[in-house]
């Protein structure tokens, strides 16, 4: 957990982040007209930092197992062993007793805390008698609401105001404390800006972030710009348009390969490339309706043949997703150096396949050392063809000609390791 205080500076629990930008990097906005320090934004934004560096803790503190970070990709997943602990990243800004001040005593407190319920906000705002106290005891008052928003949310409290009868003694008649949480509606303008600026999906779109991460949320997803991205894990790129259960079940069956050949965890992490090579631009509707998929409920029609095959559910899907603006491999691997790709046999026959490099088998050699240089690899798994037949993975490497140092790269599910007869273009084709 790693608290931050603005204002009063007597109560710092840790000064980690420069005037000018956070811990995640993102400037200040000092220059816009209406941001003010003392406000929820401020809060929200040291709160954001401070899950960062909360998260980047809590993955760097187990080296050498990811079952945490699984743990912080995929809430609840069947294939992580290792059990959650909460994360809880706090922000305060605040506005205390000072000579020639004619501004509201006051502190904004936000706390973004993630668990297996996903990730979840709440915020508390203090409003203190003015003359009551001296600019020590504000200090200490607001320092000791901090400890205490920090008990409720390690404890894992509950959506209501938290119980703070010890606390609330201190308080004058004229002081006043205010609690909402992220299922609250609220016309305060602060409070409504700061619920926005974990928004990462547009800042991928408008090209102020490489990628978002989309965690599941108990009651919707929140996507954070530039959250730190793992050091290993599984990457399933895909237009998802739609998620069905053979997603799912590829995901899954390269997981447990994994396991059997590695001994380790690698937690799932979907990615949605906003930008298509050859069309530009993903709408930003469409991006997030996808997105959402991996937190909801995804059905087939009741009257569909494929119905138990396809049909997809929040107890298999609650994976965290990428959104990117990188749709090559090449730039994947910049991304996510290290990481093993979930791909099908469709998708590795382009990637092995010269025409994409200029009709040079040469070129296509060398990008692919490109990857291998990066650490990365591949888990391929077959798909029906247009004919009824099945397509196995090693039909199309084999053809590939690859030196055995990279062919080794691509890993292979069989035919009883995985087989889902279905594709989301059948389905689209089906709805039309």
């Amino acid at each position: 957990v790693v608290p931050y205080m603005r204002e009063a500076s007597m109560d710092f629990v840790t000064k980690a982040i420069p005037e000018a930008t956070l811990a995640a990097g993102e400037p200040l906005p000092f220059e816009a007209e209406d941001f003010k320090f003392c406000s929820f934004e401020m809060a929200a934004l040291m709160a954001r930092s401070a899950l960062y560096k909360a998260v980047n803790h809590e993955v760097s503190s187990r080296t050498g197992s990811r079952d945490s970070l699984a743990s912080v990709l995929q809430s609840g997943s069947k294939q992580c062993n290792g059990t959650m602990r909460t994360i809880v990243g706090i922000g305060c800004a605040a506005a205390v007793t000072s000579n020639g001040r004619r501004g509201e005593n006051q502190a904004f407190v936000v706390a973004l805390t993630l668990s297996s319920e996903g990730l979840r906000v709440k915020r508390w705002h203090l409003k203190m008698e003015k003359g009551l106290r001296t600019r020590a005891q504000e200090e200490s008052l607001v320092g000791s609401l901090l400890v205490t928003v920090l008990l409720h949310c390690a404890q894992g409290g509950e959506r209501s105001a938290p119980h703070m009868e010890g606390w609330e003694a201190a308080l004058g008649q004229e002081d006043r404390l205010e609690f909402s949480d992220e299922s609250s509606e609220t016309e305060d303008a602060d409070a409504s800006r700061a619920s926005e600026l974990w928004n990462g999906i547009p800042k991928v779109l408008e090209g102020k972030a490489s990628h978002a991460i989309v965690l599941p949320g108990g009651n919707r997803s929140i996507d954070l710009a530039a959250m730190p991205l793992p050091c290993k894990c599984l990457v399933f790129p895909g237009s998802f348009n739609p998620l069905h259960g053979g997603h799912v079940r590829m995901a899954e069956a390269a997981v447990s390969r994994w396991m059997a050949e590695k001994k380790q965890v690698l937690p799932i992490l979907y990615e949605i490339t906003a930008f298509n090579a050859d069309k530009g631009a993903i709408p930003l509707e469409t991006v997030q309706r996808r997105v959402e998929q991996f937190s909801a409920a995804v059905a087939a029609e009741e009257d569909s043949d494929a119905a138990e095959s396809i049909r997809v559910g929040p107890e298999k899907v609650r994976a965290a997703v990428a959104v990117t603006s990188v749709p090559l491999f090449s730039q994947k691997a910049e991304l996510f150096p290290g990481s093993v790709f979930l791909v099908g046999a469709d998708t590795a026959k382009r990637i092995v396949d010269p025409k994409y490099y200029g009709d040079d088998h040469e070129n296509m050699v060398a990008a692919i050392a490109e990857l291998y240089a990066k650490g990365c690899s591949f888990i391929v798994g077959g798909r029906t063809t247009g004919n009824g037949s099945f397509e196995l993975a090693e039909d199309v490497l084999d053809d590939a000609a690859l030196p055995r140092h990279l062919r080794e790269m691509f890993w292979t599910l069989s035919e009883d390791e995985f087989r889902v007869d279905v594709s989301s273009t059948e389905l689209r084709n089906a709805q039309t």
